[in-house]
């Protein structure tokens, strides 16, 4: 017999992986409870919209849910589970495509626009969460599809230039981390400066950092250490980065110094590493996005 997980018992699997409601995990219907999940949360997405139209909100709030559902995942694994967690973050990715058309013949409202950047900020997030497994292809092929109309919002004055290039610069990070593991280095570069670009016209520091610190290993990538240390040290030196980013720009900033054979500094680099990482780094504005650089990077040093 199946048992079924309504979306009530999301907390409570989350907290006792199941034990506590009498629930068998291997036999819990994971499709059907990830297909009502996808529906209330693209409900409450396009329903995200105002005077002050929050992205960043959004983002915070699905990463958690997002989170919570992976806590869901019986102990030992499961196929049903994995595989439609999957789905439900493919067709969170696609979100934005419905209205690409629309967004680009111009013929739209104020709601259609909220709705499409909504959809983008949601689309993200799930691309952020893909590209934790072997899912580069699939978010390559998704982001894609919206990239150019996301790009030319973003390039357009309005009252949503400013959320649509915050958006924008996250999105060409995702690119350059799927071009980063095609090993397509130039075009890497070219999704850095994008982000760079479009986190300075959205007025975002933790944006620009991060699109910094990309920036930075790409130039480590390519065996410009002169300008990967001076790439880092620009990013060091904006006052309104996280303590997680901080962290994370020392320690590759202290591999770039050891290359150089500058040890004092990158004996001082690896002190303030330990120094700044944050006690609940999950809680950190830049946690959604800083563990899959970080992945890269410390996967690449590895090898």
């Amino acid at each position: 017999m199946v048992t079924a997980v309504t979306p009530d018992d999301l907390e409570r699997v989350a907290a006792g992986r199941g034990e506590a409601f009498g629930v068998h995990q291997e036999v819990a219907d994971w499709p059907a409870w990830f297909g009502v999940r996808l529906a209330q949360l693209t409900t409450t997405v396009d329903q995200w919209r105002g005077e002050l139209f929050d992205s960043d909100g959004l983002q915070a709030w699905l990463h958690q849910e997002l989170l919570m559902s992976d806590a869901a995942e019986p102990e030992g694994g499961s196929t049903a589970h994995v595989l439609s967690r999957r789905e439900a973050l493919a067709a969170l990715a696609v979100l934005p495509l419905a209205l690409c058309t629309s967004i680009q013949r111009g013929f739209t409202s104020g709601a259609t626009t909220e709705t499409f950047l909504a959809r983008c900020a949601a689309g993200l997030t799930a691309c952020w969460h893909l590209l934790r497994g072997s899912d580069l292809d699939t978010v390559d092929r998704m982001l894609s599809a919206y990239l150019l109309t996301l790009d030319a919002l973003a390039r357009q004055q309005s009252r949503y230039q400013q959320v649509a290039a915050r958006l924008a610069s996250q999105a060409h990070r995702v690119a350059g981390i799927v071009a980063l593991h095609h090993g397509n280095l130039r075009t890497r570069e070219w999704h850095c400066q994008q982000a760079l670009s479009y986190a300075r016209l959205a007025a975002d520091p933790l944006a620009e950092v991060s699109a910094l610190a990309c920036l930075g290993y790409t130039y480590y990538r390519v065996r410009d250490l002169a300008r990967a240390a001076q790439t880092y040290e620009g990013a060091l030196a904006h006052e309104q980065s996280t303590p997680l980013q901080r962290s994370r720009l020392n320690a590759e900033l202290a591999v770039v110094y050891a290359e150089m054979q500058r040890e004092q500094a990158a004996l001082q680099a690896l002190g303030l590493v330990e120094e700044l990482y944050p006690e609940h780094p999950e809680q950190d504005p830049s946690g959604l996005y800083a563990g899959n650089h970080s992945a890269c990077v410390w996967r690449d040093h590895a090898q």
